[in-house]
Protein backbone atom coordinates (compact mmCIF):
# COMPACT_ATOMS: atom_id res chain seq x y z
CA UNK A 1 0.00 0.00 0.00
CA UNK A 2 1.06 3.40 -0.25
CA UNK A 3 -0.32 6.40 2.15
CA UNK A 4 0.29 10.09 1.00
CA UNK A 5 2.34 10.20 -1.63
CA UNK A 6 3.11 13.57 -2.57
CA UNK A 7 3.41 14.36 -6.11
CA UNK A 8 3.53 16.63 -8.25
CA UNK A 9 1.34 16.83 -11.55
CA UNK A 10 1.22 18.72 -14.89
CA UNK A 11 -2.05 18.63 -16.53
CA UNK A 12 -1.58 19.83 -20.35
CA UNK A 13 -1.88 23.78 -20.73
CA UNK A 14 -2.03 24.44 -17.02
CA UNK A 15 -0.33 25.23 -13.78
CA UNK A 16 1.06 22.48 -11.89
CA UNK A 17 -0.40 20.74 -9.21
CA UNK A 18 0.26 18.91 -5.86
CA UNK A 19 -1.43 15.76 -4.93
CA UNK A 20 -1.52 12.87 -2.08
CA UNK A 21 -1.25 9.43 -3.78
CA UNK A 22 -3.02 6.66 -1.74
CA UNK A 23 -3.22 3.34 -3.43
CA UNK A 24 -4.78 -0.10 -1.46
CA UNK A 25 -4.64 -3.47 -3.28
CA UNK A 26 -7.18 -5.67 -3.10
CA UNK A 27 -6.73 -9.80 -2.86
CA UNK A 28 -9.46 -12.50 -3.69
CA UNK A 29 -11.07 -15.50 -2.08
CA UNK A 30 -7.26 -17.04 -2.82
CA UNK A 31 -5.27 -14.23 -1.14
CA UNK A 32 -4.32 -13.53 -5.42
CA UNK A 33 -4.49 -9.48 -5.97
CA UNK A 34 -7.14 -8.82 -7.65
CA UNK A 35 -7.93 -4.92 -7.81
CA UNK A 36 -6.07 -2.08 -6.77
CA UNK A 37 -8.05 1.62 -5.63
CA UNK A 38 -5.95 4.60 -6.19
CA UNK A 39 -7.36 7.77 -5.00
CA UNK A 40 -6.22 11.02 -5.60
CA UNK A 41 -6.30 14.85 -3.08
CA UNK A 42 -5.91 17.77 -4.26
CA UNK A 43 -2.98 19.89 -2.04
CA UNK A 44 -2.02 22.39 -4.14
CA UNK A 45 -3.99 25.39 -1.62
CA UNK A 46 -2.43 23.88 1.40
CA UNK A 47 1.23 23.66 -0.42
CA UNK A 48 1.01 27.53 -1.45
CA UNK A 49 0.09 28.44 2.47
CA UNK A 50 2.92 26.56 3.28
CA UNK A 51 5.04 28.41 1.05
CA UNK A 52 3.61 31.90 2.14
CA UNK A 53 4.02 31.16 5.64
CA UNK A 54 7.76 30.46 4.84
CA UNK A 55 7.59 33.54 2.95
CA UNK A 56 6.44 35.29 6.05
CA UNK A 57 8.97 33.77 7.95
CA UNK A 58 11.40 34.86 5.86
CA UNK A 59 10.25 38.42 6.35
CA UNK A 60 10.35 38.12 9.71
CA UNK A 61 13.90 37.29 9.78
CA UNK A 62 14.97 40.05 7.59
CA UNK A 63 12.83 42.72 9.46
CA UNK A 64 15.26 41.46 12.72
CA UNK A 65 18.12 41.92 10.79
CA UNK A 66 17.13 45.04 8.90
CA UNK A 67 16.23 47.16 12.31
CA UNK A 68 19.86 45.78 13.50
CA UNK A 69 21.60 46.84 10.31
CA UNK A 70 19.96 50.27 9.72
CA UNK A 71 21.36 51.28 13.56
CA UNK A 72 24.40 49.52 13.47
CA UNK A 73 25.59 50.84 9.36
CA UNK A 74 23.47 54.10 8.70
CA UNK A 75 25.66 56.07 11.54
CA UNK A 76 29.12 54.73 9.99
CA UNK A 77 28.28 55.86 6.58
CA UNK A 78 26.74 58.75 6.98
CA UNK A 79 30.65 59.78 8.88
CA UNK A 80 31.92 58.18 5.47
CA UNK A 81 29.86 60.09 3.29
CA UNK A 82 30.83 63.50 5.81
CA UNK A 83 34.44 63.17 5.49
CA UNK A 84 34.47 62.39 1.67
CA UNK A 85 32.69 65.67 1.01
CA UNK A 86 34.76 67.25 3.80
CA UNK A 87 37.76 65.78 1.50
CA UNK A 88 36.33 66.80 -2.12
CA UNK A 89 36.36 70.58 -1.00
CA UNK A 90 40.14 70.05 -0.61
CA UNK A 91 41.60 68.30 -3.00
CA UNK A 92 41.92 72.13 -5.39
CA UNK A 93 40.72 70.85 -8.63
CA UNK A 94 42.74 67.21 -8.70
CA UNK A 95 40.03 66.00 -11.04
CA UNK A 96 41.43 62.20 -10.71
CA UNK A 97 40.90 62.55 -7.06
CA UNK A 98 37.51 64.21 -7.18
CA UNK A 99 36.35 60.99 -9.95
CA UNK A 100 37.45 58.53 -7.08
CA UNK A 101 35.64 60.35 -4.46
CA UNK A 102 32.47 60.84 -6.05
CA UNK A 103 32.27 56.89 -6.19
CA UNK A 104 32.87 56.69 -2.99
CA UNK A 105 30.03 58.60 -2.20
CA UNK A 106 27.69 56.80 -4.49
CA UNK A 107 28.75 53.72 -3.11
CA UNK A 108 28.04 55.28 0.30
CA UNK A 109 24.41 56.32 -1.08
CA UNK A 110 23.93 53.25 -2.81
CA UNK A 111 24.11 50.86 0.73
CA UNK A 112 22.24 53.52 2.42
CA UNK A 113 19.55 53.16 -0.25
CA UNK A 114 19.49 49.04 -0.02
CA UNK A 115 19.32 49.26 4.31
CA UNK A 116 16.02 51.53 3.47
CA UNK A 117 14.75 49.11 1.11
CA UNK A 118 15.03 46.32 3.87
CA UNK A 119 13.49 48.64 6.28
CA UNK A 120 10.27 48.88 3.70
CA UNK A 121 10.15 45.11 2.91
CA UNK A 122 9.95 44.40 6.90
CA UNK A 123 8.36 47.22 8.70
CA UNK A 124 4.85 46.67 9.17
CA UNK A 125 3.62 50.46 8.81
CA UNK A 126 -0.15 51.38 9.59
CA UNK A 127 -1.65 52.05 6.03
CA UNK A 128 -3.10 56.05 5.32
CA UNK A 129 -6.08 54.67 3.78
CA UNK A 130 -8.27 57.64 2.04
CA UNK A 131 -10.21 57.13 -1.38
CA UNK A 132 -8.58 57.53 -4.37
CA UNK A 133 -9.55 57.70 -8.32
CA UNK A 134 -7.16 54.31 -9.26
CA UNK A 135 -6.74 55.84 -12.56
CA UNK A 136 -5.45 59.20 -11.36
CA UNK A 137 -2.47 57.54 -9.38
CA UNK A 138 -1.88 55.62 -12.42
CA UNK A 139 -1.65 58.24 -14.36
CA UNK A 140 0.33 60.35 -11.81
CA UNK A 141 3.08 57.54 -11.93
CA UNK A 142 3.37 57.47 -15.22
CA UNK A 143 3.99 61.31 -15.93
CA UNK A 144 6.77 61.14 -13.15
CA UNK A 145 8.35 57.97 -14.72
CA UNK A 146 8.04 59.85 -18.49
CA UNK A 147 11.53 61.02 -18.38
CA UNK A 148 12.58 56.68 -17.71
CA UNK A 149 10.68 55.47 -20.46
CA UNK A 150 12.22 58.48 -22.91
CA UNK A 151 15.59 57.34 -22.44
CA UNK A 152 15.10 53.94 -22.67
CA UNK A 153 13.42 54.64 -25.89
CA UNK A 154 10.15 52.51 -24.55
CA UNK A 155 6.71 53.28 -26.04
CA UNK A 156 3.79 53.67 -23.66
CA UNK A 157 0.23 51.81 -24.32
CA UNK A 158 -1.83 53.06 -21.91
CA UNK A 159 -5.41 51.73 -21.60
CA UNK A 160 -7.47 53.67 -18.85
CA UNK A 161 -10.85 51.97 -17.45
CA UNK A 162 -13.41 54.89 -17.43
CA UNK A 163 -15.44 55.32 -14.44
CA UNK A 164 -13.60 53.03 -11.82
CA UNK A 165 -15.27 53.92 -8.46
CA UNK A 166 -12.90 55.12 -6.10
CA UNK A 167 -11.33 52.52 -3.25
CA UNK A 168 -9.39 52.89 0.19
CA UNK A 169 -5.92 52.63 -0.20
CA UNK A 170 -2.39 54.58 0.78
CA UNK A 171 -1.44 56.50 -2.24
CA UNK A 172 2.51 56.32 -0.96
CA UNK A 173 3.21 52.73 -0.90
CA UNK A 174 0.99 52.00 -3.86
CA UNK A 175 2.71 54.57 -5.41
CA UNK A 176 5.70 52.76 -4.64
CA UNK A 177 4.71 48.98 -5.39
CA UNK A 178 3.70 50.50 -9.25
CA UNK A 179 7.21 51.61 -9.61
CA UNK A 180 8.68 49.00 -8.69
CA UNK A 181 6.77 46.59 -11.30
CA UNK A 182 7.31 49.73 -13.98
CA UNK A 183 11.28 49.95 -12.97
CA UNK A 184 11.17 45.92 -13.44
CA UNK A 185 9.82 46.43 -17.21
CA UNK A 186 11.99 49.11 -18.09
CA UNK A 187 15.38 47.12 -16.88
CA UNK A 188 14.37 43.91 -18.98
CA UNK A 189 13.82 46.16 -22.26
CA UNK A 190 17.00 48.11 -21.82
CA UNK A 191 18.98 44.70 -21.26
CA UNK A 192 17.44 43.78 -25.03
CA UNK A 193 18.91 44.80 -28.85
CA UNK A 194 15.09 45.21 -30.01
CA UNK A 195 14.32 47.63 -32.12
CA UNK A 196 10.45 48.27 -30.86
CA UNK A 197 10.26 48.15 -27.01
CA UNK A 198 6.78 48.30 -25.67
CA UNK A 199 5.06 48.40 -21.97
CA UNK A 200 0.84 48.00 -22.18
CA UNK A 201 -0.35 49.26 -18.46
CA UNK A 202 -3.89 49.06 -17.61
CA UNK A 203 -7.11 48.94 -15.42
CA UNK A 204 -9.98 46.85 -14.93
CA UNK A 205 -12.43 46.59 -12.54
CA UNK A 206 -12.57 42.32 -11.35
CA UNK A 207 -15.70 41.06 -9.41
CA UNK A 208 -14.45 42.30 -5.74
CA UNK A 209 -11.66 44.04 -6.84
CA UNK A 210 -9.67 46.62 -9.24
CA UNK A 211 -6.56 45.46 -10.96
CA UNK A 212 -3.32 47.12 -12.59
CA UNK A 213 -1.92 45.52 -15.43
CA UNK A 214 2.04 46.14 -16.61
CA UNK A 215 3.05 44.12 -19.91
CA UNK A 216 6.18 44.61 -21.59
CA UNK A 217 7.77 42.93 -24.40
CA UNK A 218 11.12 41.95 -23.28
CA UNK A 219 12.60 38.69 -23.19
CA UNK A 220 10.42 37.28 -20.67
CA UNK A 221 11.53 35.25 -17.23
CA UNK A 222 12.93 31.51 -17.63
CA UNK A 223 11.06 29.05 -16.12
CA UNK A 224 13.51 27.50 -13.12
CA UNK A 225 13.14 31.56 -11.85
CA UNK A 226 9.26 32.58 -11.70
CA UNK A 227 8.66 30.32 -8.49
CA UNK A 228 11.07 32.55 -7.10
CA UNK A 229 11.16 36.38 -8.01
CA UNK A 230 9.07 37.44 -5.26
CA UNK A 231 11.75 36.07 -2.70
CA UNK A 232 13.58 39.32 -1.10
CA UNK A 233 17.25 39.19 -2.65
CA UNK A 234 16.53 37.14 -5.42
CA UNK A 235 17.55 38.85 -9.00
CA UNK A 236 18.34 38.00 -12.45
CA UNK A 237 20.10 40.80 -13.00
CA UNK A 238 24.09 40.81 -13.42
CA UNK A 239 26.09 41.93 -10.42
CA UNK A 240 25.30 45.82 -9.41
CA UNK A 241 22.14 45.90 -11.61
CA UNK A 242 19.82 45.32 -8.37
CA UNK A 243 19.13 44.01 -5.06
CA UNK A 244 16.45 41.57 -5.77
CA UNK A 245 14.15 43.34 -2.92
CA UNK A 246 11.45 45.60 -6.11
CA UNK A 247 9.23 42.88 -6.40
CA UNK A 248 9.30 41.33 -2.76
CA UNK A 249 8.48 44.94 -0.91
CA UNK A 250 5.65 45.48 -3.89
CA UNK A 251 4.17 41.81 -2.95
CA UNK A 252 4.06 43.24 0.42
CA UNK A 253 2.52 46.22 0.29
CA UNK A 254 0.09 44.62 -1.70
CA UNK A 255 -0.83 41.60 1.12
CA UNK A 256 -0.97 44.62 3.83
CA UNK A 257 -3.96 46.17 1.37
CA UNK A 258 -5.32 42.83 1.56
CA UNK A 259 -4.85 42.53 -1.85
CA UNK A 260 -2.06 40.57 -4.65
CA UNK A 261 0.94 40.46 -6.63
CA UNK A 262 0.15 38.40 -9.25
CA UNK A 263 2.52 37.43 -12.77
CA UNK A 264 -0.29 36.35 -15.26
CA UNK A 265 2.50 34.90 -17.63
CA UNK A 266 5.89 34.92 -18.81
CA UNK A 267 7.33 34.49 -22.16
CA UNK A 268 10.05 35.59 -24.72
CA UNK A 269 7.78 38.64 -25.77
CA UNK A 270 5.63 38.85 -23.75
CA UNK A 271 5.65 39.45 -19.33
CA UNK A 272 2.46 40.84 -17.52
CA UNK A 273 2.19 41.81 -13.87
CA UNK A 274 -1.05 42.10 -12.15
CA UNK A 275 -1.68 44.14 -8.99
CA UNK A 276 -4.89 43.79 -7.22
CA UNK A 277 -6.79 45.75 -4.32
CA UNK A 278 -10.29 45.28 -3.11
CA UNK A 279 -13.02 47.29 -3.11
CA UNK A 280 -14.05 47.53 0.66
CA UNK A 281 -11.94 48.29 3.23
CA UNK A 282 -11.71 50.34 6.37
CA UNK A 283 -10.93 53.73 5.96
CA UNK A 284 -10.93 57.51 6.25
CA UNK A 285 -12.60 59.77 3.84
CA UNK A 286 -10.46 62.27 1.61
CA UNK A 287 -10.86 65.30 1.88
Amino acid sequence: PVVNFECEVYPTNSHSLFMFVNIRFLNDQNDQPRECIMTFRDITEKKLIQERFCHNEKLVAIGQLAAGLAHELNNPLGNILGYTRMIQDHINGDAKTGAKLNIICEETKKCSRIIQQLLKLARRDKLVLHKWDLNMVVDYVLVNMGCRFRESDITMDVNIRNSLPEIPFDRQQFEQALINVLTNSVQALSNTNQKYKRIEIWTAELENELAVYIRDNGPGLPGDVIDHIFEPFFTTKKSGGGTGLGLAITATIMQKHGGSTDLVHSRKGSTCFRLTMPHQKETIKND
